[in-house]
């Protein structure tokens, strides 16, 4: 009897620390945007991880702040993986969603003067019209493709369709995006000589939510200690 319980409790160790290994090794994948909340909290697979944000937004410098914080009406191709890692965790993110004709143009005009504010320093969102297949606001962007656990942050803005376009990796590579999104999210070569996966289109790293600090080289203030005004006026985007 004893040994049977032995035997049983070790098959249930196995598949437990197989399961585990395997969230290790291959990450977890989430297409269903009725779960599009994953992108603020884990996936429960028994396995402590940082959400997208980070340490309180700090480890990962980005608070997703442009990105709905409910689930759009209109969402589609609903792209989200995670996979934990030492000392950061990989995240990529890539969604699309709809809006009316005009609700869209006074949103995208707003994004692309988005600012953010902390102790009268005034950061301003990147506006690239040239390395995108669409207008890119951008609000982080690492200075190598795999960018030192630097976020990639940014929304194109498809004014043919009306249609939002958001992108957020971190400790990820671009390539990883490949065969899951609707449209090429990737930034474009320079004049054909750089690979899209392998971008230095900034000389350095850039985050909106990054200001000078006494202490620290890069200090992100905590959400709440930012002054901004959200570009949505419907609720469910705010």
């Amino acid at each position: 009897m004893l040994k049977k319980l032995v035997c049983t409790s070790l098959f249930f160790i196995v598949i437990m620390f197989s399961m585990t290994s395997c969230y290790y090794i291959f990450g977890k994948t989430v297409t269903d945007s009725e779960k599009y909340d994953v992108i603020y909290s884990v996936p429960d697979n028994g396995v402590k991880i940082d959400t997208v944000l980070g340490s309180g937004g700090y480890t990962y410098e980005s608070y997703l702040i442009l990105f709905p914080k409910e689930r759009p009406e209109n969402i589609e191709d609903f792209y989200y993986y995670v996979r934990p890692g030492i000392d950061y965790d990989t995240h990529c993110i890539c969604f699309t969603y709809t809006l009316e004709k005009e609700y869209f143009k006074s949103v995208a005009e707003e994004m692309k003067n988005f600012s953010v504010t902390y102790n009268g320093i005034t950061n301003t969102v990147i506006y690239d019209e040239t390395h995108f297949d669409y207008p890119a606001v951008i609000l982080a962007w690492p200075n190598e493709d795999f960018g030192k656990c630097k976020p990639a942050e940014y929304i194109l803005l498809d004014y043919d369709n009306c249609r939002m376009i958001n992108v957020f990796k971190i400790c990820a590579f671009f390539s990883d995006f490949d065969g899951h999104t609707p449209v090429n999210v990737l930034p474009k070569c320079i004049e054909g000589i750089i690979p899209k996966d392998m971008v230095n289109y900034y000389e350095d790293a850039f985050s909106i939510y990054s200001f000078s600090h006494e202490v620290w080289d890069v200090y992100i203030p905590p959400l709440e200690e930012l002054e901004y005004t959200s570009p949505y006026t419907s609720a469910s985007f705010k």
